[in-house]
């Protein structure tokens, strides 16, 4: 049994996704944009976790597991830490920035620790579909932990050497 990806009809959902999105923006109102934003972010978190459904299909005498494989796990891991890191690079290089800098800074280092987690783990130094699958769970991982985690805790103002909002 073979299975194909095909990124085709994912670019045209995508291109369809941030069409809407422009549309509806400037309507919406704040929270509502924001409830979308995490759905969206929560449906792609289960689009990384189809691949692994194939594990349904594994014989009887299989050992159980994660649903994830071990390697999408701690790319997951790396993406959760590399804020952290982001947050002292932008605070030390970049004070004065502006926050689109800021995040793509966070997404470039997200991005890059996650691909030397996967030519370290994988012993394969070059792009193929588990290095890009690896790469966006590392990439989504930081930016759902930089959203949800480390920003409403106050963990990233104060590695920014500022005063939590929560707090002022």
């Amino acid at each position: 049994m073979t299975y194909s990806l095909s990124f085709a009809p994912l670019v045209r959902l995508a291109a369809f996704a941030v069409a809407l999105w422009r549309l509806l923006v400037p309507v919406l109102e704040r929270r509502v944009v924001r409830l979308i934003a995490y759905g969206a972010a929560f449906a792609l978190v289960l689009l990384l976790l189809v691949p692994a459904l194939g594990l349904a299909d594994l014989p009887a005498k299989a050992t159980p597991g994660f649903v994830l494989p071990y390697a999408q796990l701690w790319a997951l891991v790396v993406g959760l830490l590399t804020p952290l890191v982001a947050y002292v690079v932008n605070s030390k290089l970049w004070k004065n920035a502006p926050e689109p800098y800021k995040a793509f800074v966070q997404l470039a280092i997200s991005a890059v620790a996650t691909a030397i987690y996967t030519a370290c783990a994988t012993n394969v130094i070059g792009w193929n579909d588990a290095t890009l699958q690896l790469i966006l769970t590392g990439v989504l991982g930081s930016l759902s932990a930089h959203g949800l985690l480390w920003k409403p805790s106050g963990v990233a103002a104060r590695l920014r050497g500022e005063t939590p909002k929560a707090l002022a």
